[in-house]
């Protein structure tokens, strides 16, 4: 991808630092995940993703968040070099916990998402309505 920018003397070291980013190992998105006695609320660091291009999903007690980014350089520009890759990006969460999809909420705001998942109740309290027959 690189090998371009060793005409430009300058660019020569970003072949060897682009060898080592491609190596290493890129989980996504960072997400930290906080606990409370009634919510677990993640954060996940999502610059450039609008709205559009999120999706959420709690299936089986695992939470999917999926982005799609696009990185399209400007108008009359090339790359010649690119950390930040445009692609479609997963990370799933084995919650481990029993949450009430309904009532989740999300926001995006400044590039981070921040979804919080409120706990289902471990037991409800239902009357049962009795009929004469």
């Amino acid at each position: 991808m690189l090998s371009n920018l060793s005409a430009f003397p300058a660019f020569a070291a970003f072949d060897a630092l682009d060898a080592l980013t491609r190596a290493a190992p890129r989980p996504g998105f960072p997400v930290n995940v906080y606990a409370s006695d009634d919510a677990l609320v993640f954060r996940a660091l999502l610059p450039g993703v609008t709205q559009e291009q999120l999706t959420l999903d709690i299936e089986d007690g695992v939470l999917r968040i999926s982005a799609t980014r696009d990185l399209d350089a400007p108008e009359g520009f090339r790359a010649v070099y690119r950390e930040r890759t445009g692609a479609e990006l997963t990370r799933a969460f084995r919650l481990g916990v029993r949450v009430d999809p309904e009532s989740a909420t999300a926001t995006l705001e400044d590039g981070v998402l921040t979804v919080r998942l409120p706990l289902a109740t471990t037991e409800r309290t239902r009357r049962i309505p009795i009929t004469n027959r």
